[in-house]
């Protein structure tokens, strides 16, 4: 990289030199220098309406891609509005390089105009953060940043850079990254083989796949595995479409609202092969009570998260693809394969207007490959359940923050990841008007986003535990939004409709998904409508409902 760049310049030609081809932000007076750098390069710069919606649409252009999305942001409360976003791809391991602008380094500590501590408020939800005080330390800072965010276990990386710093021109640039540690970690084939002995005396395993699956491109391995010894798969919210879910070995998604199928054999098994999974309570109920009669072996590329939540019996410190490439070759697994009796599940929702129904009849209308990103509460766990994914980086949710308003922009960015497909977003009312403002995004850059708002006229989880756990004391979820959400659409230049029944649907799906913009589907629907199956707070992991307490 030539000497005499501006600093703003080097982050342009890192940006260009690393693979990105697109950029999700929004211009303000710090990343003035920036913005002008990015005149005429070859970049191509999405400009959303919210600096939030702008870090959730690269994050879903990372997670459609596996490649590090970028999001830039100016100072204070622009910057301020990406935390959100970066707390929500730290706990799902989200690959992302967050740019913020900041105050001239002279005016740092002044109270200066949008002057905010990006620093010390982002550490506790990104990966690393960084604080650039020269340009000449840009170009080390930004490649560091990069790998970072994509090494090891994979998670989002702030760098705020002063305007002062964006002006200023490199007299000796620091070549090469910053020395850090970046989470690499290299397979002990000895560990990974030692899981073999505990494959060999399970009479019921089962395989729990979460995130690191997908993480880790390792979805065939892992079928490969399953296959050869007739293991069943369930998986966590974010492992969901780690393994086909079409395949009778597939047990769906496993915890709170789990499916019947996944929560009796994690609960009846003998041997528990947890893979990239780091047992968050909404997977595994109440912890004590989690895998009780089972051995338990967790493998996972962060040594932190082995151990942490449930004991194990045996914790192997390894990215799940390398770990499943050497169990696979051992020779050993053609031997393990046997008949497993799998549990299968009694419980079927009605086949009316339902969410269930009008989810199936979505799917079926779309391709293996194509993208569905979900917005957060009810209708996310109905898809959870109900909407077959059998490719990984299809089904894009938000897992661990569970953030109302992510479905929408994180569609804008998985569609910017895979141009021409449609991309469907599953949306409740209250999650949609979070960052509606987003459907603009769509509208201005003809993207092929399908919003579909299932319309409870609620809030709908949480007014699901107040009917439930709370003497059907509806405090503040079921003031019911006066909106007319297709209407909303086509104010933002959008096509906007509304269904009420399955003949109306099966009438308009076919234009609605072929459709070459951007279109928004609203649903109404029963506003009592629960999900089902449901593991009651503090309870165990088989001690599911599957109707209302009477």
């Amino acid at each position: 990289m030539a000497d005499g760049m501006t600093g703003a310049d080097i982050i342009v030609k890192v940006l260009e030199g690393s693979g990105t081809d697109v950029v999700f932000g929004i211009p303000g007076g710090t990343v003035i220098p920036l913005y002008d750098s990015l005149y005429g390069s070859s970049l191509r710069h999405v400009l959303a309406r919210h600096e939030q919606g702008a870090c959730f649409e690269a994050a879903g252009y990372a997670r459609a891609s596996g490649k590090v999305g970028v999001c830039l942001a100016t100072s204070g409360p622009g910057a301020l509005n990406t935390l959100t976003a970066l707390a929500d791809s730290y706990a799902d391991s989200v690959s992302l390089v967050v740019i913020t602008g900041q105050v001239g380094a002279n005016l740092r500590g002044t109270d200066a105009f949008q002057e905010a501590d990006l620093f010390g408020s982002s550490l506790s939800m990104v990966k690393h953060s960084f604080s650039v005080e020269s340009a000449d330390d840009l170009e080390a800072v930004m490649g560091s940043a990069f790998t970072i965010a994509s090494s090891g276990r994979p998670g989002p990386v702030l760098v705020d850079v002063p305007v002062s710093v964006q002006r200023q021109v490199a007299e000796d640039p620091r070549r090469g990254g910053v020395p850090l540690r970046t989470g690499d970690v290299v397979s002990n084939s000895r560990e990974i083989l030692s899981i073999l002995p505990y494959l060999r005396k399970a009479l019921k395993p089962v395989i729990l796949a979460g995130g690191g699956v997908i993480a880790s491109d390792a979805s065939e391995e892992l079928s490969k595995l399953a296959r050869a010894c007739s293991i069943p798969v369930a998986t966590s919210l974010m492992g969901k479409g780690g393994f086909p879910e079409g395949d009778p070995l597939s047990l769906g998604m496993a915890g709170m609202h789990g499916t019947e199928r996944a929560n009796r054999a994690l609960s009846d098994a003998d041997l528990i092969v947890s893979l990239g999974c780091r047992f968050s309570d909404r997977t595994t109920a109440k912890a004590s009570g989690f895998g009780k009669g089972a051995a338990i072996v967790q493998v996972d590329i962060d040594a932190a998260e082995v151990g942490k939540i449930i004991p194990v019996d045996l914790g192997v410190v390894s990215d799940i693809r390398q770990a499943l490439e050497a169990l696979n070759r051992s020779g050993e697994l053609t031997s393990l394969g046997r008949d497993r009796g799998i549990p299968r599940g009694t419980f079927e929702e009605d086949h009316g207007f339902s969410p269930k129904a009008i989810m199936e009849t979505i799917r079926d209308r779309l391709r293996a490959d194509d993208v569905i990103t979900t917005e957060v509460g009810q209708h996310q766990m109905w898809a959870a359940l109900h909407w077959r994914s059998d490719l990984p980086r299809t089904f894009i949710t938000s897992g661990g923050q569970g953030t109302m308003g992510f479905g929408l922009p994180a569609a804008i960015g998985a569609s910017m990841a895979r141009p021409g497909r449609p991309v469907v977003c599953l949306a409740g009312d209250g999650s949609f008007l979070m960052n509606s403002q987003e459907m603009e995004t769509a509208v201005r850059y003809g993207l092929p986003v399908k919003v579909v708002v299932f319309n409870n006229r609620s809030l709908g989880m949480v007014r699901q535990w107040q009917e439930l756990f709370w003497n059907r004391r509806y405090s503040a979820t079921v003031e019911a939004p006066s909106c007319d959400f297709a209407a909303l659409a086509r104010a933002y230049g959008a096509e906007g409709i509304n269904v009420s029944s399955m003949k109306e649907l099966e009438s308009a799906i076919d234009d609605f998904l072929s459709s070459p913009g951007p279109s928004l589907m609203e649903c109404p629907i029963e506003q009592e409508e629960k999900v089902f199956p449901m593991v009651p707070a503090g309870a165990d992991l088989g001690d599911f409902i599957v109707e209302p307490p009477k």
